[in-house]
């Protein structure tokens, strides 16, 4: 169940990064991510008093908030990164720096996965490498000049960092109180976002254009965060976060379906690989 619920998170994840890849296309990225960010607080203020008995512990608002704006900021980092740097490096670092991070932090905690796991581990690690990748630039094609692929590079290892402390901080935070960590959280990245785009005079969402994939983006945030907090209250940090970090490959078969997109011979080897750390992992 737990090896489930992670795939289902991983799943979500990628869907929700495609349909927030289709948002960005209508409007700014920032005005995405908070319609985003607003549909899952709003979904969860509705959900969790139905659910949750008693206000949050000072444990559960101090993690919460943590993810909150760590999950921000990793955002706010990768998507100009990807912007001014080649997304086949970007991309990657982010994700392997956020794989990287949670599996380290399990480790110091005592968990031991097994000789399958690790394998498992290093193969999904390469599998989010390859899934990644665009190919190399076309002859005559715009390069970055090296102090911007640094920068951007840069950009990409701390949005990793980002993304490794929103996951542990919700391992932290613990199972006890439900998703009401992810209510903390998301109530900490709607002011976060609502502040910038007060500070930027950015209107929410332009008009005449049609939120609903920005809206779908955001139930399918929050489906993929509570299958990721259900399947930690069942299975050590290190698995959860490596399956969940495969979301990359959902996307790129999303786009294959819905965007008749091609996969290169690469991110094909790379989806092969995926499969099989998930056959070693759940052994």
């Amino acid at each position: 169940m737990p090896v489930l619920l992670s795939l289902c998170a991983a799943c979500a994840f990628g869907a929700g990064d495609f349909l927030g890849g289709v948002s960005a296309r209508r409007a700014p990225a920032l005005s995405a991510a908070f319609v985003m960010l607003l549909t899952g607080f709003v979904g969860l203020s509705l959900w969790i008093p139905w659910t949750v008995d008693g206000g949050p512990t000072a444990t559960t608002l101090g993690w919460g908030a943590l993810a909150g704006v760590s999950g921000s900021l990793a955002a706010l980092l990768l998507y100009p990164a990807l912007a001014i740097g080649d997304a086949s490096e970007v991309a990657p670092l982010s994700a392997l720096i956020g794989t990287a991070g949670p599996v380290l932090f399990g480790v110091l905690l005592g968990e031991r996965p097994s000789a399958s796991a690790w394998t498992g581990i290093v193969l999904a690690a390469l599998a989010i490498v390859l899934v990644s990748a665009r190919g190399a630039p076309l002859p005559g094609g715009h390069s970055e000049a090296p102090s911007q692929r640094r920068r951007a590079l840069v950009m990409a290892a701390f949005s990793g960092i980002g993304i490794s402390v929103f996951l542990i901080a919700f391992e932290r935070a613990g199972s006890e109180q439900g998703l009401l960590p992810l209510l903390v959280a998301r109530a900490a990245a709607v002011a976060l976002f609502g502040l910038l785009l007060l500070v930027r005079r950015q209107r929410p969402w332009p008009a005449r254009v049609s939120p609903a994939p920005a809206l779908a983006s955001g139930v399918l945030d929050i489906a993929a965060n509570a299958c990721f907090l259900t399947a930690l209250a069942r299975a050590p940090l290190s698995i959860v976060a490596t399956l969940t970090n495969l979301y990359p490959a959902f996307t790129v078969l999303l786009a294959v379906v819905f965007l008749r997109d091609r996969p290169r011979p690469v991110q094909q080897f790379g989806l092969a690989l995926a499969l099989g750390a998930i056959v070693l992992i759940t052994r």
